[in-house]
């Protein structure tokens, strides 16, 4: 893997990335990844669907990854309150969780 780290956004404690983690060690919140170079056109599989086709922005070996379909959740317009909003559709996901998204 290269040389991508968790971040923990509250304490800005870091953690390699070569063990998974869900939350921070230190407090227990949420961690991210630390940021890459960015993604450009080409580096978007626009012959796969779903989210692996953005593998290059994660960072992670194509080895290591599986999929149960998740990605492409519609996005559904509503009005809230008299605002125009999108839904993301999160039940549609194979779980039917948000969780599947990694939030």
């Amino acid at each position: 893997m290269t040389n991508v780290e968790y971040i923990n956004p509250r304490s800005g404690a870091r953690w390699s990335s070569d063990v998974p983690i869900w939350c921070a060690p230190d407090d227990g919140s949420y961690v991210n990844l630390t940021q890459g170079s960015g993604l450009k056109q080409e580096d978007i599989v626009h012959r796969e669907i779903g989210l692996w086709r953005y593998r290059k922005a994660i960072r992670i070996p194509s080895a290591d990854t599986s999929t149960l379909g998740e990605g492409w959740t519609p996005l559904v317009a509503s009005d809230w309150d008299g605002a125009n909003i999108l839904i993301k559709c999160e039940h549609m996901m194979p779980s039917g969780s948000f969780k599947d998204r990694g939030t």
